[in-house]
């Protein structure tokens, strides 16, 4: 789940530089404990962008523990048979 930053009483701005950063300001950096090289998705919301923190695989790691696991369709019998996969280099096979 990302943290949500509330800085309503002490709102900060940012500038754009010319190589398109933004630096954020240090409150934000340690309420959110941003990381530097951290990866975020950008999600355009109207006029603005949602940032939101893209999970390592080591973070992901027991996120379903206690999940149902029985009860879900197998591959067998579904869409994505052999009849429905693409030809190599896109050739298709014909009779001469």
């Amino acid at each position: 789940m990302p943290a949500i930053l509330t800085m309503e009483a002490n709102m900060s701005s940012v500038t754009l530089s010319p190589d398109l950063a933004i630096q954020f300001p240090p409150e934000a950096r340690t309420e959110l404990n941003l990381r530097p090289g951290q990866a975020y998705a950008v999600i355009p919301r109207g006029k603005s962008l949602l940032l939101v923190p893209v999970p390592t695989l080591e973070e992901l790691c027991g996120i379903a523990e206690g999940a149902a696991t029985e009860g879900y369709r197998d591959r067998q019998g579904s869409s994505f048979g052999a009849s429905s996969r693409a030809r190599p280099s896109g050739r298709r096979d014909r009779a001469r």
